[in-house]
């Protein structure tokens, strides 16, 4: 995975498109594509209203286009790609109850999904039961067995937060958010300890 790039350039048909995950994060025309790093490649999110490069559409995904029907006030969130006269995002939330798979035939501009699609809720529960069982199959009685924790984070932006971070300081996102949790259990009992007067002030 680390030796993929962060974007593609290809044609199709004789359309000249741009690939890539987030979007163009800080954009200015005058930016060359190899220039943009890879947190504005792939963690920035598009905006409504911008434009990228004349007569070269982008095709992004990351940001569920549930959200992008969201900020452009329509009524219904829709789950099906997000057209501008700049860029199409081919990401229709998967992972969210109601998403499904999709892709984008470049040559004819053809919107593929996959209408059956298993609910994420389903397959979370799966990851959990058998990432818990396979501590108790090999449990023996008396010894401490390790307790198995897995969090599911719905809060799209604060998933793009922590992965931001986790790239910016070179560690594991699960390390980091297993620091965050430590701080607010801290925080917390920091506060009843100061609300049972435990703890003298100033």
């Amino acid at each position: 995975m680390n030796s993929l790039p962060f974007y593609r350039e290809t044609e199709a048909d004789g359309r000249k498109f741009v690939l890539v995950h987030g979007e163009l994060g800080n954009f200015s025309p005058d930016k060359e594509l190899r220039n943009y790093r890879r947190d504005e490649l792939v963690w920035s999110r598009p905006e409504l209203d911008e434009v990228y490069f004349p007569n070269r559409p982008f095709a992004v995904g990351h940001t569920p286009t549930q959200m992008m029907y969201d900020k452009a006030r329509h009524l219904t969130a829709k789950v099906e790609f997000y057209r501008t006269d700049s860029f199409v995002d081919i990401y229709c939330g998967y992972v969210f109850r109601g998403g499904k798979p999709g892709c984008l035939r470049l040559d004819t501009l053809e919107e593929i999904y996959v209408r059956k699609s298993r609910p994420f809720g389903r397959r979370w529960k799966e990851l959990i039961k058998m990432s818990a069982g396979t501590y108790a199959q090999n449990g023996v009685e008396n010894r401490p067995q390790k307790e198995v924790f897995a969090v599911y984070i719905t809060n799209g932006m604060l998933y793009d937060r922590l992965n931001r971070l986790a790239a910016e300081y070179s560690m594991p996102v699960e390390v980091l958010t297993e620091l965050a949790v430590k701080r607010l259990v801290d925080d917390v009992e920091l506060f009843r300890a100061l609300r049972k007067g435990r703890i003298g002030g100033g």
